[in-house]
């Protein structure tokens, strides 16, 4: 059996078919099943196959040369390590990568251009040469090739004559022949359009020397970079490029035409990832941009265009980004749904799998924990039973635990209680209502004040109690109170342009002064429209709360007049309560401000705000008596003072009964509601999650493959936290304004920060998670489950005050959990926390050039490091304990500088957008946003700077495959890519208002804007808006 396959670009593919000795050419009539059983090629002097026993070719294209980037579907072709190539069955497909992971296939080429594939049963490899020379590959890309095998016939077994295809069979060939066609034709358009703006065509070339001995090899020993690659001369006189870490694959491109490449000096070369995750990484990067906008104009605009085209905010939804798209996928995740998770990878890789979660829990499984926490989201997921009895759980639930507070004329319960508060007298008053706040805090009610702990602001090494103002959310946290108060937001503004829109037909009837309607041209305020939008929440909020009263059975039914006077003293001291509490700016400018941490002992409490009985209400909760010395926390005394003086008002009968409605409608009712605009099954998970958390933790990080994974990954997020606490360091020693000793006390500051990153292995711990939820019962009845969680929460939260402080405990039990989609900074700690959850694409993929994820998690981590130095953090010192250690010059000189941050982004963020047929204007608020802002500005120049130092020039960056934008580039775009999101102008209006961040548009256009690296990347003229002459910097 011999013959000869002369073609150029194939692969001559060696099987065990006795049937048909002779090569198969693509345009043969015939096919055959492809495999690797058995291998016997022979070749000429010149390396053309001359022999082997059948051969069946494998048509290789240009493309496949020069790109192979496709990703592979690796996981459905995994075999053991153990597998040989002679055990395969000779009559079925095997692909080249059957042989396992621990293999290196090879393709060699001949000077002439020819292919072949030989296999060594020892290596198993793969070599591709050409010109003499040679590149070893990594299995994942042999599977490009593998992957163009799918398009040629493959026999059927019953046709092995020689006869020809049916007539079906021509007519579905042809049919795949016009669609490659097609897809070939779009390929090339696309590439003539990224030719036309600036790119040249590359081929592969490959490093080294005539005598063929370099090759690029992939060594995972070493472990000290993150993809970098380094040139090393070898005695032939060539040199090998050399991937340091994680089997990064690389190739050298050469520009034909000898341009010099994009970020390149001379037209020699570049080198190109060719990994399957660079080229996923590629692909979404170009789709997310919008190459029609100018990168210095808005930036933002331009990296994130594509995004916003393709991403809309699913239904219900008032903002959509990059990270609730994370925090959706994990909730799919924690939930275990294995075909969403098959769907939500194709959208972007995670470098990590998640299964066996949630819905994966055997309902009667042997881990009573695990049965546990099946029981409480199967009770949540059973919509039936909760419709079915409505409301009738919380009714008895109020009624049987806050009975003797619920005192009507038309009863006899409780008279003599009702008679003893009657009597006004003023010790008696206060116990009652002590009893009553006590009972409710235990059940996780807060209509009047809350109370838990933290770490002592002065000394971090043990918790104190803490009194917060109220809050309303029952079971999860909004932004605002409820989706049913963003769907009243939105029918009010329609309402608003409906009434408009007819005053306007009424003004142009009577020919009215348009000057004093509200015409399109008028420009007004943000907060006016807010502080609408506040008073309809007010009057919707204050209709539904007496109709919860009146549910729930809190209202006198003796008559019309009694039940209708009950509700104006119940508004009355609703309204009064609503005007003292504290907005959320507010609370959130007290915090940045330190003007929290008020410390009161007990028996101060006690003279200071005489309304409560302070002993009886914190003996209630924790598990020991406190002693008059005790220290606590207020948050806001204030407020305390404030409500004292509202409660002398009212009746203690009106008093109770106001706080029993607000629980009701704040929890109770929240319980019992089925619809929360969102999916059931991702309202339970998020429940689920919160109520469980230790629990699902454990799952989370179990799903992470195994210890060692987890241990490769936390070697890498910290390799990069050393990385970016460095140049923090370097940007501190360079500042002129700070002299020699603070800057001392800043770097031991920053030096001694720590970060806790992925999660805490104490979550694998059995004796711990038992320890948790032992004592714990769960039922198929969901509110009781609940009440119960409740119940359960509150006494571990309480309990932690008896403990001495743990940094891991305190860091993943009571601040974040493994699964959290976010990242922070905890001052009292010197601490940045960056959960598991957080590691997707948009901050963290494996396998990649480092510059990557230095854009996204890198900033990430410089930005909460650099909150260890801001308006909040640098008030407390190294050891985490509240000490004003900045001496009042550098305060002074903080201070003048971050003035050019509030300029700046007060005048160069404001801009008009229409809401209720009015131009509102939106402005970004620069004092509140002050802390962020310097984080992120200072951030990106602290990342830059880790950027130009990288072991390497910038020619000698590695590219992502084809792609246009040289690494430079694409560092400032990945960075950016992180915070694309869709923000309406309500939304718009909302974010400004509430939170400290500036919306994600002008975040990312504020930190570029004051990078010269960017502006000199992108070359920006100076003067345009992302270039300006002036730019802010704190740290550098």
């Amino acid at each position: 059996m011999s013959s000869t396959c002369q073609h150029n670009l194939y692969i001559c593919h060696c099987t065990p078919s006795s049937n048909d000795p002779s090569p198969i050419h693509p345009n043969s009539s015939r096919g055959t099943r492809y495999s690797l059983a058995s291998l016997g090629a022979s070749s000429s002097s010149n390396g053309v196959i001359t022999s082997c026993s059948t051969i069946a070719p494998l048509y290789l294209t240009s493309a496949a040369v020069t790109t192979m980037t496709s990703p592979s579907l690796r996981n459905h072709y995994q075999r053991e390590k153990s597998t040989s190539l002679s055990s395969l069955s000779p009559d079925r497909n095997v692909l080249a990568h059957d042989v396992g992971y621990n293999t290196i296939p090879r393709v060699i080429v001949n000077a002439n251009g020819h292919v072949r594939m030989t296999s060594n049963l020892g290596a198993s490899s793969i070599i591709l040469s050409g010109t003499g020379e040679q590149i070893r590959f990594s299995p994942s890309v042999s599977e490009k090739y593998i992957k163009y095998q799918k398009f040629w016939p493959v026999a059927d077994s019953s046709n092995t004559d020689g006869t020809s295809r049916g007539c079906l069979e021509r007519i579905v060939f042809v049919l795949l022949t016009m669609v490659l066609v097609i897809i070939f034709l779009v390929a090339a358009l696309v590439f003539l359009y990224l030719g036309s703006n600036g790119t040249d065509s590359y081929s592969i070339v490959f490093s080294g020397d005539p005598t063929g001995q370099s090759e690029v090899v992939s060594d995972a020993s070493n472990k000290n970079g993150f993809g970098r690659v380094q040139e090393e001369t070898n005695s032939a006189g060539g040199f090998s490029i050399k991937t340091e870490n994680y089997g990064i694959d690389v190739v050298r491109v050469r520009n034909h035409e000898g341009k010099p490449l994009p970020g390149e000096t001379s037209p020699n070369s570049k080198r190109v990832c060719i990994s399957q995750e660079c080229s996923k990484i590629s692909r979404n990067i170009l789709q997310n941009i919008n190459p029609e906008k100018d990168p210095c104009a808005s930036f933002y605009n331009f990296a994130c265009g594509g995004w916003m085209t393709k991403n809309q905010p699913p239904p219900r939804r008032m903002a959509h980004s990059v990270m609730s798209q994370a925090r959706d996928h994990v909730d799919v995740s924690l939930r275990g749904l294995q075909k969403c998770q098959t769907t939500l990878q194709l959208l972007f890789y995670v470098p990590f799998s998640f299964s066996d979660l949630i819905e994966q829990i055997i309902p009667e499984s042997s881990d009573t924990v695990d049965s546990k926490l099946r029981t409480f989201y199967d009770s949540c997921m059973d919509v039936d039973s909760i419709r079915s009895k409505g409301s009738v759980p919380a009714l008895d639930f109020l009624h049987q635990k806050f009975g003797k507070f619920i005192v009507n004329h038309d009863i006899s319960l409780n008279k003599a209680v009702w008679k003893q508060a009657e009597g006004h007298g003023s010790e008696t008053n206060r116990r009652y209502l002590t009893e009553l706040v006590l009972n409710l805090l235990k059940v996780n009610g807060t209509p009047l004040l809350d109370i838990s702990l933290d770490l002592a602001p002065r000394n971090s090494s043990s918790y104190i109690s803490v009194v917060r103002v109220p809050q309303r959310s029952g079971l999860l946290p909004r932004l605002v109170r409820s989706r049913k108060e963003m769907a009243l937001f939105n029918r009010w503004m329609r309402k608003r342009k409906k009434r408009n829109s007819r005053m306007r037909r009424s003004a142009r009837s009577a020919r009215a002064d348009f000057a004093a309607l509200p015409l399109e041209h008028k420009v007004v305020q943000r907060q006016e429209i807010f502080k609408s939008f506040q008073n309809a929440l007010n009057a919707q909020r204050t209709n539904s709360l007496i109709k919860t009263a009146e549910a729930m059975g809190l209202l006198d039914q003796s008559s019309e007049d009694a039940k209708q006077s009950e509700i104006a003293e119940i508004l009355g001291f609703l309204t009064a309560l609503e005007k003292v509490i504290p907005t959320e700016k507010e609370l959130k400018k007290s915090l940045l401000k330190n003007a929290i941490y008020n410390e009161y002992t007990v028996r101060e409490l006690e003279i200071s705000f005489k309304f409560i009985n302070w002993k009886m209400l914190l003996s209630g909760l924790f598990p020991h008596d406190p002693s008059s010395h005790d220290l606590v926390i207020v948050h806001d005394p204030t407020y305390i003072r404030k409500i004292g003086r509202i409660i002398s008002l009212f009746d203690p009968r009106v008093i109770w009964k106001s706080l029993l409605t607000l629980y009701s409608k704040d929890v109770l009712s929240d319980i019992i509601t089925v619809h929360h605009g969102q999916a059931r099954w991702q309202y339970c998970t998020q429940v689920t999650s919160m109520v469980f958390g230790e629990a699902l933790s454990r799952l989370f990080l179990q799903s992470v493959a195994a210890d060692k994974e987890r241990e490769i990954l936390l070697k890498e997020i910290q390799s990069l936290f050393d990385l970016i606490r460095s140049h923090v360091l370097n940007a501190i020693n360079g500042t002129s304004w700070l002299h020699s000793h603070m800057k001392e006390l800043a770097m031991m500051k920053i030096s001694k920060l720590e970060g806790q990153f992925v999660g805490s292995e104490m979550y694998l711990n059995e004796t711990f998670l038992h320890s948790r939820y032992d004592k714990l019962d769960m039922s198929s009845d969901y509110f009781s489950n609940v009440i119960g969680m409740f119940k359960h929460f509150r006494k571990n939260i309480y309990n932690f005050l008896q403990e001495p402080v743990d940094r891991e405990t305190y860091t993943w039990n009571l601040i974040s959990f493994p699964f959290t989609v976010n990242a922070f900074h905890l001052q009292q700690l010197n601490s940045i926390v960056i959960p598991l959850g957080l590691l997707q694409e948009s901050h963290f993929t494996r396998n990649v050039p480092q510059y990557l994820n230095l854009a996204s998690l890198g900033l990430t981590m410089a930005h909460e490091i650099l909150h260890a130095l801001d308006n909040t953090g640098r008030d407390f010192n190294s050891g985490g304990s509240l000490h004003h250690w900045w001496d009042p010059k550098a305060q002074r000189a903080f201070q003048n500088i971050s003035k050019c941050f509030i300029e700046q982004y007060e005048q160069h963020f404001r801009r008009p957008i229409k809401i209720d047929a009015r131009s509102i204007l939106l402005e970004v608020d620069g004092k509140f946003t002050l802390n962020e802002n310097i984080c992120d500005v200072d951030g990106i120049r602290v990342v830059s700077n880790a950027l130009l130092s990288l072991p390497f020039s910038p020619e000698d960056l590695i590219y992502l495959p084809n792609n246009p934008y040289s690494p430079q580039q694409l560092f400032f775009i990945k960075a950016a890519q992180s915070y694309c999101s869709h923000l309406g102008p309500v939304s718009y209006v909302l974010y400004l208002e509430l939170d400290e961040h500036s919306p994600n548009p002008e975040r990312v256009d504020g930190f570029l804007m004051n990078s010269p690296l960017f502006s000199q990347v992108f070359q920006c003229q100076v003067g345009s808006r992302m270039n300006p002459q002036n730019k802010c910097s704190i740290w550098s």
